[in-house]
């Protein structure tokens, strides 16, 4: 590196290379040699490797690679960049003798009329701050802004080269140039950077406009509303925003639109006052703006200020959301999926969307049905389908039977579009995991479209079932079972105990589940799911189960017994399923109680999750109703079992609650001495676990009622008076009067 430029024979005779070859290699052109980009790279892998071991040496490499910027091509810049990006995802501290010279630098290099020198200054920013950076860097790097933001807010343009214009005078952005770029440069990076706020306003290649908007992006978390650090950052933006909104080129008004969305995330609070003007500038005018990408533009904006268009006091939504349907029903392809994605992120927003969306939701559903059957490509579909499957999954089609059946119509309808050999497409695997979502969300009232459901993923599965042994399938097939055992799952347990059987039980699917469940070093994920599929099928259509029932316990007692490399959801979906088949199966089980039990303890006593011991609590719960006598020896002897843990963990849910409810009074029934007196240390806990029950549940189900009413006169004979009076106040604070 430290050989002037132009200078020959860079290999000395010792090193057995000839002068010869020297000469050849130093000939390419005034820039630099080959040797010495070879040079650079290879600091690069040494760096990645032996970064402590190059300064024990005394090199200054920051140094060498400083010198570059003014001496050299932009091949070398580039790589130069590419160096200093390694040194920084290293360690960033390495910057810290030249920091000014190295931000410095790279301000300026970022500024390159070369894009591909363009976009690894931003790589460079982009890692600079991928952790938040010293309070020392970000002041050091505040002063830089006049010259970064200008330049990165540039870079966000459109150029001619990026753009095919129609015969119409809308243009359109040529992805394949980008992409090459992307390629040179090894710079591909992963496109749903941006939180998946929103439609990604960029083709899938990685570009230049895309990374100058993720370091704006990066810059507007680091010095924004939560940063501490003062800094001219937003006053600039807003600066170079004002004027550039006015222009009369389209692309700096599309790329001001942009940075808007950029900086929303990290200076919302910051842009408060400005957030009215620029919104209802959006919605107002730009949103009929007559190029396209500036319309694909603004839905994605609005998707960034969702917080805002969320909140009530700001009473916006309407004027929003007629936007964003407007944009739907655009007659271009991408604005439609652009604002499909900006419409889920809206829905998104908790239980307050609900309430304010309910107005609207029969006007969505029918808005995406017709942008559905417009047709779109893959993944503008999928976008669009996503809609449908946040809306039930964020709760908006509960209690609405009919508009449930409809979004189930419009997704049968799309996956009529493919036949089983089409079990590999992405877009099929969205449309069925929608689908699942819905089945879940509306419950049995998916009857109208079950058969239809049951029977195209049962097809689905026999074309990629060529195996029990996940060894023999190749990973698109072993994906395509998840995702329809996924969705038979969630069939089954819409449906329910009544209506499941009907439907379910003539298959054969679920035989070969089984199977699939008794290969232990089958995928994670498949067996997982797998898993899920015996318990709903055991739960709501037992007879199905039966007949493999008792072959398959020992191999999922196996798989939750020892440690696994994919973590607690797998075991959690096998102690589930075992608790499931234990309250089925009845004394058939007891086989198994005695090696099961101190499994169970083990997890109760881990620092599992919460969710996991909630699981555990349950299935504990379940073994207790069926096998009393077997039970209470542990939680009275076993060292590593809680009593308060475990009823701590019961969750307050009716259908889990009862099993614990029934396990809880039968030992106590069998042995009072012992139980009464845990039960009254443990008073809260029991209380919370029986007032998770309505007075529906308790007239449904008489044994449930009474075994209720009894624990309650057990704690309240128990108890002194002051004493029951403060558990039924400490009840009535944690789960409101109706408990």
């Amino acid at each position: 590196l430290r050989r002037p430029v132009g200078q020959r024979g860079w290999w000395p005779t010792s090193m057995g290379v000839g002068s010869g070859e020297a000469a050849a290699d130093s000939e390419v052109d005034s820039d630099a040699t080959p040797t010495q980009l070879r040079a650079i790279e290879c600091m690069d892998r040494i760096v990645e490797g032996a970064w402590g071991a190059m300064f024990d040496d005394g090199e200054d490499v920051m140094e060498l690679l400083l010198s570059l910027e003014t001496h050299a091509g932009d091949a070398t810049r580039k790589q130069a960049l590419i160096a200093m990006r390694c040194c920084v995802e290293l360690d960033a501290a390495c910057l810290d003798p030249q920091l000014e010279e190295v931000l410095g630098c790279v301000v300026r290099l970022t500024a390159s009329p070369s894009r591909e020198v363009a976009i690894e200054g931003c790589e460079f920013w982009l890692a600079l701050l991928e952790t938040p950076p010293s309070q020392h860097v970000l002041a050091v790097l505040a002063p830089h802004f006049v010259e970064l933001l200008p330049t990165l807010i540039g870079l966000t343009r459109y150029t001619d080269e990026m753009l095919e214009v129609g015969p119409d005078g809308n243009a359109r952005e040529l992805a394949e140039d980008d992409a090459a770029h992307a390629d040179e440069d090894g710079s591909d990076r992963d496109t749903d950077e941006e939180d998946g706020d929103g439609a990604n306003p960029w083709p899938d290649s990685w570009t230049v406009r895309k990374a100058a908007a993720a370091s704006i992006d990066k810059l507007a978390v680091a010095f924004g509303d939560d940063s501490g650090i003062p800094s001219s950052f937003l006053d600039i933006a807003l600066h170079v925003l004002e004027e550039s909104l006015q222009s009369n080129e389209w692309v700096v008004v599309e790329s001001s639109i942009l940075v808007i969305g950029a900086i929303a995330k990290g200076c919302e609070v910051g842009l408060n006052a400005n957030t009215p003007v620029l919104i209802r500038m959006l919605v107002d005018q730009l949103a009929d703006h007559p190029q396209s990408l500036v319309r694909q533009i603004v839905a994605w904006t609005l998707s960034r200020l969702s917080s805002w268009i969320m909140d009530p006091v700001n009473v916006i939504i309407d004027t929003v959301l007629t936007t964003i349907m407007k944009l739907i029903d655009d007659d271009v392809m991408p604005v439609r999926g652009a604002a499909s994605s900006a419409l889920s992120t809206l829905l998104e927003h908790g239980s307050d969307a609900v309430e304010v969306f309910q107005p609207f939701i029969a006007s969505i559903v029918e808005h995406m049905a017709i942008a559905l059957s417009r047709g779109a490509e893959e993944d503008c579909l999928d976008v669009m389908v996503d809609v449908l499957g946040t809306l039930a999954e964020e709760g908006h089609l509960k209690g609405h039977a009919l508009l449930g059946n409809h979004v189930l119509g419009i997704l049968m309808g799309q996956w009529r579009g493919f036949d089983a050999h089409s079990r590999n497409h992405k877009s099929l695997f969205v449309i069925m995991d929608t689908v699942a979502t819905t089945v879940a969300s509306i419950g049995v009232d998916c009857l109208p479209n079950a058969r239809e459901i049951h029977d195209n993923a049962v097809a689905i599965f026999e074309a990629a079932h060529k195996s029990d042994n996940a060894q023999d399938l190749d990973e698109r097939d072993v994906s395509a079972l998840v995702c329809v055992i996924d969705l038979l799952s969630s069939l089954a347990e819409g449906l329910g105990h009544d209506e499941a059987e009907p439907i379910l039980s003539g298959a054969e699917v679920i035989d070969a589940v089984i199977r699939i469940a008794s290969f232990p070093d089958n995928p994670s994920d498949l067996l997982r799911s797998a898993y899920a599929m015996i318990g709903d099928y055991a739960r709501v259509c037992f007879p199905a189960v039966e007949p493999h029932a008792l072959d398959v316990i020992p191999h999922i007692m196996a798989t939750v017994a020892r440690p696994h490399p994919a973590g607690a959801s797998l075991t959690q979906n096998g102690v589930w399923t075992l608790g499931i088949l234990a309250t089925q199966i009845g004394e058939e089980f007891e086989p198994f109680v005695d090696s099961l039990l101190p499994v169970l303890c083990k997890h109760m006593g881990g620092s599992c999750t919460q969710q996991m011991k909630a699981t555990v609590a349950t299935v504990i719960g379940r073994l207790a109703a069926i096998f009393p006598a077997r039970i209470s020896p542990t939680i009275v002897e076993n060292n590593e079992f809680s009593f308060a843990g475990w009823v701590a963990s019961i969750p307050c849910e009716a259908t889990e609650s009862m099993f614990a409810v029934h396990g809880l009074h039968r030992m106590a029934s069998d042995d009072p001495d012992v139980f009464i007196p845990l039960f009254t240390a443990n008073a809260n806990d029991i209380l919370r676990v029986v007032a998770a029950f309505s007075e529906d549940d308790l007239t449904k189900h008489p044994e449930l009622s009474r075994e209720v009413t009894d624990l309650c006169q057990w704690l309240k004979d128990e108890l002194d008076e002051p004493d029951w009076i403060i558990a039924m106040a400490n009840l009535e604070l944690k789960q409101g009067p109706s408990a």
